[in-house]
Formats: C-alpha cells, structure tokens, sequence
C-alpha cells in the first residue's frame, strides 16, 4: 500500500519564508546609519546587525555576549545606568535616549537609541531590541540653526533679535524717519508734487 501526499503547498510556503527571511537578513545587514541588536533578558547582546561594524567600529564578534553597559559605553551612554534604563524599559514598554561619543578622529558622533521590551506570543518577556541611529549629521544642522538665530552671520556679533529693542518708535512714524533721521542732505523729507 503506498500512500501519496500532494506537498506542492508546502514547498510554497517554504520557499517564501526563505525569500522573506533573507530580504529580513539583508535589510538588517545593508541598513546605513542604524546599528540594530537584541538582549537577552538578563541584558546580555545575543544579535547584532552588521551596521554595528560600519557605524561603531565594533564588529559582531565582540559584540555579541556583552553587557548592554559596555555597549551602551560605545554609543556615549556613560551617563546612563543601563540596569535602571532596562528596568525602565521593562516598566513602560520603551524608552530613547540621545548620546554623544568622540569618534575615532576626535569629532562628536551623536546616536538617538530606542529601546523596547520584545515579548513572547503570550507576553512572556523575550529580552530587548536596541535601534541606535547615528544622528550626527542632523545634529550638526541642528546646532548650526542654533548657531545663527543667535549670532550675526555679517559681524559674528550675538543675535538682538531676542533682546529688546534700543529704541521705540510710534507706530505712525514714517519708515524713512526711522532708517534715515536724521535725515542725510541729499535725502529729501519733503515731496514735492
């Protein structure tokens, strides 16, 4: 007695969670300026993407089995306790933090991080993803911006625009009496018709 069975669906459907599983692994692998990994519950690194070795300089086989500590130590996150961030996590879900870090040439590189508690299929606790993204560049727009609303891109000279004004002038004052009073000589304040 022999029995068949029609595995053509099967095969379908394996053949499409390989495709979906390596377009997955390829996201993860060519990302720029995003170093994704995961923790373990206890906190430990048990994933790292290879935008971790670009943008970190820290390749994945001294990152994976670190404490988030020291991983956190890379991305400027000494200020940070990352047991309380954790617990944090923990508590409400996620949390994002913006670090600073001296690069390798001396420069300020600038990382936002988000991270959020990964949970089972019946809400067991499954660890932590991290998503750290190199910001510096928007950083850099961003205090240039800062920079000149506060200082005169002409003189250099601190922004007044803040400040209150040196003079007041009625609201029914000619312009030309304010930008010309007094008035140059070769001005006429006087229309002639």
């Amino acid at each position: 007695m022999a029995v068949f069975s029609d595995v053509t669906e099967k095969l379908a459907l394996e053949s499409d969670l390989r495709k979906q599983t390596e377009r997955f692994r390829m996201l993860l692998e060519f990302i720029r300026d995003y170093v994704i990994y995961t923790l373990n519950e206890e906190g430990i690194v048990d994933s790292w993407n290879k935008s971790g070795e670009r943008g970190a300089g820290v390749p994945n086989e001294m990152a994976l089995g670190r404490p988030f500590q020291e991983v956190l130590h890379v991305f400027g996150g000494d200020g940070y306790d990352a047991g309380e961030l954790l617990q944090r996590v923990r508590d409400e879900g996620s949390c994002d933090i913006e670090c600073r870090v001296t690069g390798s040439r001396g420069e300020d590189v600038w990382f936002e991080k988000s991270i959020t508690k990964l949970q089972g299929r019946h809400g067991e606790p499954e660890g932590f993803s991290v998503i750290a993204h190199n910001m510096t560049e928007h950083k850099k727009l961003e205090l240039r911006l800062k920079h000149l609303s506060e200082t005169d891109p002409l003189t250099g000279a601190a922004n007044r625009r803040d400040s209150k004004p040196a003079f007041t002038t009625p609201s029914n004052t000619p312009m030309r009496a304010i930008c010309c009073s007094p008035s140059p000589s070769w001005i006429s304040t006087t229309s002639s018709v």
